[in-house]
């Protein structure tokens, strides 16, 4: 996959000098370790999803350093996502029944033996193709539970191999206990995990059976590495009168109308219709507040198509409320147009939400927050490492607190300064803690590591 070459320093104006420096510092010592050696990752798909989006974004300053960084996806049949998807849900301790209403149990777990033969075929055929044109000896970074059933075949091939998880515990680890079987054996021959926070993987089996490394050594705790945001990508540069975006994609608004905004993939654990009825049932109608519910297009996944009517019909219900519920699928065939348009409808925003049912880590927090915007989240994975309650956001009691939401929406909208507050201080959070620099010195700290002497 062809990919930019970028310089770290093109950040300074944002980050600062003494930040690039370190940054380039971690940068240079792993092209030193590196020694000419290829660091590859590979992940489930180059458009679909936050992984893809992190990798875009970040691969083309390691390439500026002289890393040679590459990257590759699995393409995987429809039936490989289907099933990966399921098993996504099980990871979240979510599941979707058959009129599509959330819950916590285990019904959703499809056929385990079949499922395990199709993943482990699409799987092996991957790593077959992968190892048969790329020379032996680097690192590979296998992103999430898509690509877990590589590293066996990659650890043999001679690869140092990494497992990087976007995934987050759900709030009843139990909930989860089963996926967390089937991943076992593949995740276990990885040289190493890389979390998004601490606690965010389990270090043993249900019953307590600690996951060792192949050699049946103990495994240690997983590295932890904080996915980041770009501040000069599209999606997060200042932008010139992001109102007119606005408008063309949701159409004419009353004058000054707050905006109260949920970004995100039509998918059960972001729990859109939590949200509608949240808003409809909890949100003081004399505000006159609308409610945006923003994701990509759903084309070609069937799965988000189905979320995206349940949206929808959610929608349908509300009576005359239904003009101030907005439920927008942006094009994402221009991948550009379609990040500006997400930053002006953030930027244009009185408060942002992310009422996620579990989450891996979730960065339209923090794109939120870097625009000055006041964050009301779910207490769920890595929202909960980016919202310091009550000084630069506000976290709900639990993911399905629906009364707390709307009388969190209810408080802000009622006290802009304090909202304003809350979004200077997310502001200056995620310029210490999430701006991609921080990322970049992380993740190359962590590889110059893992790498054999």
């Amino acid at each position: 996959m062809a990919l930019r070459s970028l310089p770290v320093s093109r950040l300074a104006p944002v980050v600062g000098a003494e930040r690039v420096a370190a940054a380039e510092r971690e940068l240079e010592a792993l092209r030193s370790r590196l020694d000419g050696r290829q660091v590859w990752h590979i992940s489930d798909s180059s458009t679909r999803g936050g992984v893809a989006e992190m990798l875009r974004e970040e691969l083309p300053y390691f390439r500026g350093a002289g890393i040679a960084m590459r990257w590759a996806t699995l393409d995987a049949p429809p039936a490989f996502r289907q099933f990966t998807k399921a098993l996504y849900y099980q990871l979240c301790g979510v599941h979707t029944d058959a009129t599509g209403a959330t819950g916590s149990t285990d019904s959703s777990w499809p056929e385990p033996d079949l499922g395990r033969r199709l993943y482990e075929r699409i799987c092996r055929e991957a790593a077959e193709r992968f190892t048969a044109g790329v020379d032996r000896g680097g690192i590979v970074v296998a992103h999430d539970h898509q690509t877990a059933g590589l590293i066996p075949h990659l650890r043999e091939a001679g690869f140092t191999v990494l497992w990087r998880a976007h995934i987050g515990a759900p709030p009843h680890r139990q909930q989860a206990d089963r996926a967390w079987e089937f991943l076992y054996r593949y995740v276990a021959g990885a040289h190493g995990c890389i979390a998004s926070y601490p606690d965010a993987l389990p270090l043993s089996l249900p019953g307590g059976m600690p996951l060792p490394f192949p050699g049946g050594m103990p495994r240690p705790g997983p590295y932890v590495v904080a996915p980041s945001i770009n501040p000069l990508a599209a999606k997060n540069i200042p932008l010139h009168a992001p109102a007119d975006r606005v408008l063309e994609a949701v159409g004419p608004l009353p004058p000054r109308t707050p905006l109260v905004t949920q970004v995100g993939r039509w998918d059960a654990v972001k729990d859109v219709p939590g949200v509608i009825r949240a808003f409809a049932d909890h949100v003081d109608p004399a505000f006159g507040a609308h409610l945006l519910l923003v994701g990509p297009s759903t084309e070609g996944d069937p799965q988000a198509e189905e979320v995206f009517a349940q949206c929808l019909r959610a929608r349908s219900g509300l009576g005359l409320l239904r003009a101030r519920v907005h439920v927008l699928r942006l094009p994402a065939a221009d991948s550009r147009e379609h990040a500006l348009t997400v930053n002006a409808i953030q930027r244009c925003s009185a408060l942002v939400i992310q009422k996620s049912l579990a989450e891996g880590f979730g960065l339209t927090v923090s794109e939120a927050a870097w625009k000055g915007r006041a964050v009301i989240a779910s207490p769920v994975g890595g929202l909960r490492q980016q919202v310091e309650h009550g000084r630069s956001g506000l976290l709900l009691t639990g993911p399905h607190d629906l009364a707390g939401l709307g009388a969190a929406v209810n408080r802000l909208l009622a006290d802009p300064a304090r909202a304003a507050e809350l979004g200077r201080n997310g502001h200056e959070r995620v310029r210490g803690r999430f701006l991609i620099d921080i990322g970049m010195r992380d993740l190359a700290r962590v590889l110059t590591r893992a790498l054999p002497c």
